[in-house]
C-alpha cells in the first residue's frame, strides 16, 4: 500500500534529483523510493555485521594451543 509523502527541499536539490531519476530511467517517486529502500537495507546490513563481529569478539578466537604462562610471555631468551 503506497502512501503520499510531502517534502520541503531546496529547489536546486530537487532539480538535481529529478535529473538523476531521469538518467536512471525512473520516475521521481520510484527513484526516491529506491533510494530510501537501499539506504535502509544498507543500515540493516551494517547493524547485522556489527552484531556478528561483536559476537565473534565475545566468543574469542581459539588459536590452537594453551594460553602462555606468565614466564613464557616475559621470557627474553
Amino acid at each position: 500500500m503506497n502512501k503520499t509523502l510531502t517534502l520541503e527541499i531546496d529547489e536546486q536539490l530537487l532539480d538535481r534529483a529529478h535529473r538523476r531519476a531521469v538518467n536512471e530511467n525512473k520516475s521521481f517517486p520510484a527513484w526516491v523510493a529506491e533510494l530510501l529502500r537501499r539506504a535502509l537495507d544498507e543500515a540493516e546490513d551494517y547493524e547485522q555485521d556489527r552484531r556478528r563481529a561483536l559476537q565473534y569478539l565475545d566468543a574469542g578466537f581459539h588459536l590452537g594451543s594453551r594460553p602462555l604462562s606468565r614466564e613464557e610471555v616475559y621470557d627474553r631468551s
